[in-house]
């Protein structure tokens, strides 16, 4: 009994450490970070991939819009991916020199394909990516091409954080996606994995080139930001941008059927991805929450010794995660979020062990009216 109560011991202080690092990590790369002007203002084109999106996309164009950074110095490229709705007419109806509004040609589906059409129509070096659900701050476009001033640099990511609307489930994902802002900077800040949101990253036109774009990944529907990352960092250095003025903003899933099959297509590439550590961690992660289930079945058998273990879990988890999400919020500014950690916490179990589930055993989907693998 005290050999296996060790062992879960363990289990809990090495989730515990893996939390502490993450955090750390993040932290130090805040600190290290000096943001100074850049020398020169590059050209920027700017490309949203948009299907459906009418109730959204003149709130996307116009925060773009409204960006401090000289109108002559960048462009918009809407690409139309067979929208049944009035999403190209929406978005050409804006009456501005500076934005293209093209449709994908017919055969020719998906976010991936979208973006590397509008690779080949655009006409500048770097290129900023968002989606046509977002909303961007003001010093979006100005806090991308700044860094590339650092040649070596061919890929950011930058702060991606849903609308707060103040229910659990809102909350909820807030909280998820904050988080997973400080993994990512956590990785990116030390070199040691790498993870992006396509909501909100920019890549030099030349490198996206040099590998083919998406044609390493081309057979997953998800994932335009991770693999790119991923494949972009084995031969260049990645950036990270934490100022909260290049924030993008996107939309919450209003339930929770929609938030799991946005979780599910989210799930698809996991398993794909080409980064070992960020798989370790991933698998580290379910495992957890895998003992966690297995403890608590197994607690209606042999409840002393079980029920101890469970104990341990989830009261040593809830309180290293309570301590994280606690700094995660108030660095962000939105401490509010935590009034829901009580069920988000016990949601999340749900969760990691759905989305485990659909990353070993991938299904088709529908999304955005379109039934995808």
């Amino acid at each position: 009994m005290f050999i296996f109560l060790s062992g879960v011991i363990t289990l809990w202080v090495a989730y515990s450490f893996l939390i502490f690092w993450i955090w750390k990590g993040f932290k130090s790369g805040l600190a290290l970070t000096i943001v100074t002007p850049a020398k020169t203002q590059r050209s920027v084109s700017i490309i949203i991939a948009a299907r459906n999106e009418a109730s959204v996309i003149e709130k996307c164009i116009t925060s773009i819009l409204k960006n401090d950074f000289p109108a002559h110095l960048f462009e918009i490229i809407i690409i139309d991916d067979h929208s049944t709705d009035q999403t190209y007419n929406l978005a050409a109806s804006f009456q501005t020199t500076h934005l293209k509004v093209v449709s994908l040609p017919d055969g020719i589906t998906g976010k991936k394909a979208a973006i590397q059409f509008g690779v080949q129509q655009a006409k500048n070096e770097i290129i900023l990516c968002t989606d046509a659900d977002c909303e961007v701050e003001s010093s979006w476009i100005a806090s991308h091409q700044h860094m590339y001033e650092n040649e070596n640099i061919a890929f950011c990511t930058g702060i991606v954080l849903p609308k707060y609307l103040g229910t659990t489930l809102s909350n909820f994902q807030w909280l998820d996606f904050a988080s997973t802002m400080t993994i990512t900077a956590n990785g990116i800040y030390r070199k040691q994995y790498y993870l992006a949101n396509g909501a909100n990253m920019s890549f030099r036109k030349s490198s996206f080139l040099a590998i083919q774009g998406f044609e390493q990944n081309k057979d997953r529907a998800s994932g335009d930001d991770i693999f790119l990352v991923q494949n972009l960092a084995k031969q260049h250095e990645i950036g990270f941008i934490s100022s909260p003025f290049s924030k993008v903003t996107t939309k919450s899933e209003i339930t929770w059927k929609d938030f799991f099959i946005q979780r599910k297509r989210w799930a698809t590439k996991a398993l794909a991805s080409p980064d070992k550590n960020v798989m370790k961690i991933q698998e580290f992660v379910f495992l957890n929450a895998l003992c966690t289930l297995l403890m608590f079945t197994l607690m209606f058998f042999q409840f002393h010794l079980f029920g101890a273990a469970l104990a341990i879990l989830v009261l040593g988890k809830m309180i290293t995660d309570f301590a994280f999400l606690h700094h995660v919020s108030t660095h962000f500014r939105k401490p509010e979020v935590m009034s829901s950690f009580l069920t988000s916490f016990f949601m999340y179990y749900i969760h990691i062990l759905y989305s485990g589930w659909n990353a070993t055993f991938p299904g088709r989907y529908a999304w955005k009216n379109r039934s995808t693998k």
